[in-house]
């Protein structure tokens, strides 16, 4: 989860030394690590700023 969401060179940043959008793929990362049935999710993708990044988190679910 935390290459497809690229956070792997951040691992060891706090929430605070992050960006608005690092922040939202962290709190991506710990929704999806517990594999829930089912998420409700408000505009999850409005502060990340990466296509291929969206595109790789599409296709990391069809995937499964």
């Amino acid at each position: 989860m935390i290459e497809i969401l690229g956070l792997k060179d951040y691992l060891y940043y706090k929430p605070r030394q992050l960006s608005g959008g690092y922040k939202m793929r962290v709190s991506l990362a710990r929704a999806l690590v517990y594999e829930p049935q089912i998420m409700l999710l408000d505009e999850p993708f409005s502060e990340i700023d990466a296509v291929q990044l969206k595109k790789s988190f599409y296709l990391s679910f069809i995937d499964c």
